[in-house]
């Protein structure tokens, strides 16, 4: 995870405060901390088919699940970003969609 490229908000942790958490800016942060540093890499490297590696995957369940993002506007904001081509599906399941980011400035 590139440190150097982390905001305030973020080093502070602030940014769960704020009344607009979680932003794009925020989704993209924590998908890349769990990915980097919490051990997400392994979870997904070994728990899915996924094809992509090296990039963080995530899904809506890990975002509430394992990073404990609130779910209240979780499915807007994601749909927002799929549509402005920030993610991608990567592969869909019955249960569950993974998403990567096309472009990620805490890689």
């Amino acid at each position: 995870m590139n440190r150097d490229n982390i905001t305030i908000k973020h080093l502070l942790s602030m940014h769960k405060d704020l009344p607009e958490y979680p932003t794009q800016e925020d989704l993209s942060y924590e998908v890349s901390k769990w990915y980097w540093q919490d051990g997400g890499f392994n979870i997904i490297e070994n728990n899915t088919s996924v094809i992509e590696k090296s990039t963080p995957v995530f899904s809506l369940q890990i975002l509430t699940d394992s990073i404990k993002l609130p779910k209240a506007n979780l499915e807007i904001l994601i749909e927002k970003m799929l549509v402005a081509g920030i993610i991608t599906v990567t592969k869909s399941t019955q249960h569950n969609k993974y998403y990567r980011f096309e472009t990620n400035d805490y890689k």
